[in-house]
């Protein structure tokens, strides 16, 4: 394995200098010479914690029978290929040249060479959470039968859970949605973008079978029929034969927007995300970090409502319900940057970085900092000194007052 520093700047933000092991794939493992030179000395390329030699490896998994490496002597028969030992990047010790005498003498096989499999795959760091998150669902828990709300300093709201299963997500756990399930947050004003710029984004598993589905939306519907077609007032953002639709409404005017040329295929993870830009009047999508191009629509239209927001599905069951996976649901309240729709793709499996504040923090007031005391409304009052700059906010932390404000803005 390779040890690399890893270093990201994003939006201003300096990720701290992390150290990831690397599962070469192949060639880039070890630069090893070897196809048959003889009677070289190497000290058998001491690859991370193993000793690893030369001769027959093939150059998959590091793994290699190493000639007769069992006593120490490597025979030079050499067909060491681009994977086996050699001077190994920076983490072996050995320059291991091809034949001579093996001085690693332990039989490299043990270890297979790191246990990474070779697939040339590298764990990255988290991201920092970036301004402007207001909602964030992780689906990694239920307390209380809601899921937690992550987005620091937020007081947008916990989704309480309506019928979803756990399942293995793509951060983690995530949740599993099979047609009439739905997570429903309240009618805190901050979901509310009425006429400000917002962003959606998340994680997406559709079903193979699944026809069309509501990801999410905060929407009335005219005679409460669910089809995304009969919007009355508010957003909804929804899956069909591939494509991803965003509509919007006030009343009198609607705006739809398709995501053309991107699909959706079903049965696989995928990065969604969308955005409403105001400023510029236009509506992108995302499909991990692919973009469509800008589609505009009339300035003014209002989407706001009292409609709580669902996750899934409709408040009525029928048609349109989710089937398949979510996880990592965020609402932000600004146009997101592609840098930072970027950086969260690539950063996969390690997503977005979480942790509590520090106890003693002086950012902090807190009410409890047991979220089920929270959401059960069992933390005692406590009074935001606004004028002095302080919000109140709930979400897996606990709750009570922020220094300043909601997603570090």
């Amino acid at each position: 394995m390779v040890a690399v520093a890893v270093v990201g700047l994003l939006e201003g933000c300096i990720l701290d200098t992390t150290y990831v092991d690397v599962a070469g794939a192949g060639d880039s493992e070890s630069v090893g010479a070897s196809a048959g030179t003889t009677a070289e000395t190497g000290s058998g390329g001491v690859d991370g914690m193993d000793s690893v030699g030369d001769g027959t490896d093939s150059g998959t998994d590091d793994v290699g029978t190493d000639g007769a490496d069992s006593g120490g002597t490597d025979d030079g028969a050499g067909t060491d290929g681009t994977d086996g030992a050699g001077t190994d990047g920076t983490d072996g010790a050995g320059a291991d040249d091809g034949g001579g005498t093996d001085n690693g003498g332990d039989s490299d096989g043990g270890d297979s060479d790191g246990g990474d499999s070779d697939t040339g795959e590298m764990a990255l760091p988290c991201v920092p959470p970036f301004t402007g998150l207001h909602l964030w669902h992780r689906y990694d828990e239920l307390i209380a039968g809601y899921y937690p709300d992550h987005a620091p300093s937020s007081s947008a709201g916990h989704g309480l859970d309506e019928g979803t299963t756990p399942s293995a997500g793509w951060v983690g756990d995530g949740a599993q949605f099979s047609g009439s399930a739905v997570v429903r947050v309240g009618t805190s004003s901050i979901l509310n973008p009425t006429v400000n710029s917002f962003s959606v984004s998340m994680w997406v598993r559709v079903d193979p079978d699944e026809d069309d589905a509501v990801l999410v939306n905060k929407a009335t519907l005219d005679l409460g029929v669910p089809d995304p077609a009969l919007l009355d007032r508010g957003w909804i953002l929804s899956w069909s034969a591939g494509l991803l639709s965003f509509h919007m409404s006030d009343g009198p005017s609607t705006v739809v927007a398709t995501a053309d040329g991107l699909f959706l295929d079903p049965g696989a993870w995928r990065f969604v995300v969308v955005v409403v830009d105001r400023p510029l009047g236009e509506i992108r999508f995302a499909v991990d970090d692919q973009w469509s191009a800008p589609q505009p629509f009339a300035a003014g239209i209002d989407v706001g409502t009292s409609a709580p927001l669902r996750i899934g599905g409709f408040a009525e069951t029928g048609a349109w319900g989710l089937e398949g996976e979510l996880d990592e649901l965020q609402l932000w309240a600004k146009v997101t940057p592609e840098a930072e729709v970027s950086a969260q793709f690539f950063a996969g499996a390690s997503g977005l970085c979480f942790s509590c504040p520090e106890e003693g923090d002086p950012d902090y007031m807190w009410a409890s900092q047991d979220p089920e005391a929270c959401i059960l409304d069992l933390a005692p009052a406590i009074d935001c000194p606004q004028d002095q700059g302080w919000t109140g906010f709930e979400n897996i932390c606990g709750c009570g007052c922020h220094k300043t404000g909601f997603g570090g803005e």
